[in-house]
């Protein structure tokens, strides 16, 4: 991905040099051809990561990380002029005319010949891209110094039961599967791939009312690529009321043996949630297992991609549902509940309708992409211009893959338009747990 702290440094610098431009500028006017060049490397950023897509992807690296350097240096040279220029005026700035004073021609000097190096630099890094890259289209290129209108930020929709498209049908048949189930416990894989609404099935049906009376135990958990017991365990034991000091120090038997006598006490049917459940490795589950009681009526729903990892955990074939992708007009609906939020999810401009079903059409079907899309086109208004964009942009995207990857081009698509400021969020996201 472009360099996103180093785009957000860039945003700083420029609306530090724009603030507070004339007392700095009127030091040399090197100061002058920075902004400039500041301007460029924003516009640069932007286009870096569609570029490194298609041609040149390790030179566009390699420049990415010069101009981190620089950017750097940049910051460096405007911090050492703004303490310098607080010294000498008591902790203030002054106004621009005190600049002048001979004690600060020593240190304006300096200065200068520093920005002078560091705008020789870009220069340089310049002429590497005219070398070493391919031309890029016209029609990729964000002019430089253009400001775009400001946008209201998408937020995310939280979405009521009446809103959930598609998969009414199915949430009753998993609904039906659960309550006449007879098995101890009776396990219910919902499979397919990923982004086609495993997760929201699963949601939708926990939230029904008749599953609610049926079930005094309902727990839902993530289990997500690799299982770790404990930690499965104690959120289990943490969503059922035991308290986080009960649970210091104890081993997985221990933990396995308090979720067993609190089920037996409950002595009621529980239903439990394993979503996203990925290794073929049962022993995770083998012990689990161990730990539920053998009660008729209680079941075990198990979310995963994988139809043999189901079966594994004692799904049999009539016990597994497989949501498939939405039909055209499921999935306009949805996207436009979402993209014209604020419009009742109709929409407001019929100009927007051929473009915005072009967009959905590049998401096959899929409810997660059509989400994350639809997202993004909330915070791009009534722009026909915007719309128009995006939908060339996913059909070039496609057509370049030349393979049907609807779900990360989406994803991909949804953090490249995140304003500079955003992105690095994501890096800080890395770090949690998938289930956090």
């Amino acid at each position: 991905m472009a360099d996103a702290v180093v785009s957000v440094l860039v945003e700083k610098l420029l609306r530090l040099l724009l603030e507070e431009g004339q007392q700095l500028l009127d030091l040399d006017d090197q100061f002058d051809k920075m902004k400039d060049e500041l301007r460029y490397v924003k516009t640069y950023l932007k286009d870096a990561e569609t570029m490194r897509r298609k041609d040149g992807k390790e030179t566009l690296k390699l420049i990415t990380q010069d101009l981190r350097e620089l950017v750097y240096d940049a910051e460096d040279i405007i911090a050492d002029c703004q303490v310098h220029f607080m010294k000498e005026h008591n902790g203030c700035l002054a106004d621009f005319l005190s600049y002048c004073s001979p004690r600060l021609l020593k240190f304006r000097h300096k200065i200068a010949k520093r920005l002078k190096v560091t705008n020789q630099e870009i220069d340089k890094v310049k002429e590497r891209m005219r070398s070493y890259l391919a031309p890029m289209s016209p029609t990729s290129i964000t002019s430089i110094g253009g400001s775009s209108k400001s946008r209201p930020l998408s937020y995310p929709i939280l979405m009521e039961e009446t809103d959930i498209v598609g998969l009414t049908e199915r949430s009753k048949d998993v609904e039906k599967l659960i309550l006449e189930a007879d098995g101890s416990p009776t396990v219910i894989g919902i499979v397919g791939m990923g982004g086609i609404g495993k997760t929201t099935l699963a949601q939708k049906i926990c939230n029904r009312d008749t599953i609610k009376h049926s079930f005094k135990c309902i727990i839902f958990e993530t289990v997500s690529q690799q299982c770790e017991l404990e930690d499965l365990l104690k959120r289990m034991l943490t969503k059922m009321n035991v308290g986080e000091e009960c649970l210091k120090g104890k081993e997985v038997m221990d933990l396995l043996k308090t979720l067993k006598s609190k089920l037996e006490v409950e002595d009621e049917k529980y239903l439990v949630v394993l979503d996203d459940v990925w290794e073929n490795e049962m022993s995770w589950w083998n012990s689990l297992n161990s730990a539920l009681p053998k009660r008729n009526g209680c079941c075990v729903i198990v979310t995963t991609r994988n139809e043999d990892v189901a079966k594994s955990m004692g799904a049999i074939d009539r016990h597994i549902n497989r949501p498939q992708i939405l039909s055209d007009d499921d999935s306009w609906s949805l996207f436009t509940k979402i993209a014209f939020a604020r419009d009742g999810g109709r929409c407001p401009n019929p100009n927007l309708e051929s473009f915005g079903k072009e967009i959905v059409a590049r998401c096959g079907g899929l409810p997660l992409a059509i989400k994350v899309v639809g997202g993004m086109m909330l915070g791009k208004g009534d722009s026909v211009h915007e719309w128009r964009r995006i939908a060339q942009r996913l059909k070039e995207e496609m057509e370049e893959k030349k393979k049907d990857e609807p779900l990360m081009l989406s994803l991909g698509l949804s953090y490249e338009e995140l304003p500079p400021y955003l992105k690095p969020c994501l890096i800080c996201f890395s770090m949690l747990p998938v289930s956090s």
